[in-house]
């Protein structure tokens, strides 16, 4: 990575991410600017900055597509949360915190940029409370199979999505196996039918 020569990058922080061209996305600062960038060897672009487009402070993760879009979840100057995605051209708000949903955490991003990231809410109990969502077009929609109570009883806060929209989490689901009703805690996934599949859990490693 570069910078440009009047400016001198420190103070990297975060999980940066990276997309099949090598273009990587990431938080740094800039004299006194907190910016999230995106570089490939040459000059750095910036694509969000704390005192623009609203934005007080940034998430810690950084995924970019293959489009060169970064997503990033930020607290604004009203101290509401929102999810972004965008690039230097144009930025968009595709999730913010209100009414039930309290907070959003930082999400998760496919090649094709299918997003997905969870969200607290405040009026479900504990262990319960996150929901997941994704947005893969213009509507960012609750993950199907994850909204109900007679499922999962925990979810991770840092789910992963491929191209084709399945979600990927750690989480606890409420199962009845042989008539028993049991808890598998493990790494699962849900596809957009609102199919469950259970990807590893408590097994013997070959």
């Amino acid at each position: 990575l570069a910078q440009t020569d009047d400016e001198v990058l420190f103070g990297i922080e975060g999980t940066p991410g990276i997309n099949d061209a090598g273009t990587v996305a990431f938080k740094g600062r800039i004299d006194d600017s907190v910016r999230v960038f995106t570089g490939n060897g040459g000059d750095l672009t910036t694509i969000a900055a704390v005192g623009s487009d609203g934005i007080a402070d940034i998430g810690n993760r950084f995924p970019i597509d293959n489009s060169g879009n970064v997503a990033f979840v930020a607290t604004l100057d009203n101290e509401q949360r929102a999810i972004f995605r965008g690039d230097e051209e144009s930025l968009t708000q595709i999730a913010t915190t209100s009414g039930r949903l309290v907070d959003l955490f930082d999400p998760a991003m496919s090649g094709n940029g299918n997003v997905a990231f969870a969200g607290l809410f405040s009026d479900l109990t504990d262990g319960t409370s996150i929901r997941l969502f994704t947005r893969s077009g213009s509507t960012s929609v609750l993950v199907p199979g994850t909204d109900t109570p007679n499922g999962y009883t925990n979810i991770g806060i840092h789910p992963s999505v491929n191209d084709a929209n399945v979600v990927a989490f750690v989480g606890t689901l409420r199962a009845v196996i042989d008539d028993q009703v049991t808890f598998v805690r493990g790494i699962h996934s849900v596809d957009p039918n609102g199919d469950r599949f259970i990807e590893a859990s408590d097994v013997e490693v070959a």
